[in-house]
């Protein structure tokens, strides 16, 4: 996933394939009136990083009030802030060309660049909650609204960052992606611990299943 993040940055450095894409946003940002933009401007700050890091926070503090899902919600804060790690990495070493360079008539409050850190750090909050109430397996409350919440705010947040043109579509398909790698990792953390004690109770009924035709045996030739 790096190394894709990588090519694409290194990609957006050449001025020919930024510029494509800014029009492409251009294209998609016509037509924005003031009230929608004041709205937009609300709405996207949801993904900036502190208000990311409180949504977390308290999206964390409901999950582990679910029965069932451990010390696992705090997982979300710590993939946020990961992301934010990453992302001050990625920006520092590709530096790549972003929309305010090629199209700053329709940039509104700044640009950033790849891959969109406010998309990514949605994207992966609620893909990992979802993992977490799916292994709690509450019986009470269907799970199936976490997810279509989680997906519907993720596509606000893209669709008000191009509306702003605060990314070109580069960035918004790299915070997808950087997002999906937080969370596959996070998942396959999860994954890993849920199987280490059903291992543990198989091996136990094993040995004990041993003794026992071990004892039925010696009682046998007795």
């Amino acid at each position: 996933m790096a190394w894709l993040q990588g090519e694409n940055s290194l990609l957006y450095r050449i001025e020919a394939v930024a510029d494509a894409d800014g029009r492409a946003v251009k294209v998609l940002s016509e037509g924005r009136g003031e009230v929608l933009v004041q709205v937009g401007r609300v709405v996207t700050s949801m993904g900036d990083a502190v208000p990311a890091l409180t949504l977390a926070g308290v999206l964390a503090l409901w999950l582990l009030r679910v029965r069932g899902t451990g010390y696992w919600p705090m997982l979300l804060p710590v993939v946020v802030l990961a992301e934010l790690l990453l992302q001050f990495g990625y920006t520092h070493v590709f530096d790549p060309l972003t929309l305010a360079d090629v199209s700053p008539e329709i940039v509104i409050d700044g640009s950033g660049s790849i891959p969109s850190g406010a998309v990514a750090r949605l994207f992966s909050m609620f893909l990992v909650a979802a993992m977490i109430w799916h292994r709690s397996a509450n019986p009470v409350e269907p799970p199936d609204w976490l997810p279509t919440v989680g997906s519907c705010l993720v596509l606000v947040e893209l669709m008000t960052r191009l509306l702003l043109g605060r990314h070109l579509l580069a960035d918004i398909v790299g915070g997808l992606l950087l997002g999906s790698f937080l969370a596959l990792v996070a998942g396959l953390l999860i994954g890993l611990a849920a199987l280490r004690p059903v291992q543990a109770r198989g091996r136990g009924i094993g040995i004990g299943a041993s003794r026992e035709n071990g004892l039925s045996q010696r009682g046998s030739s007795a």
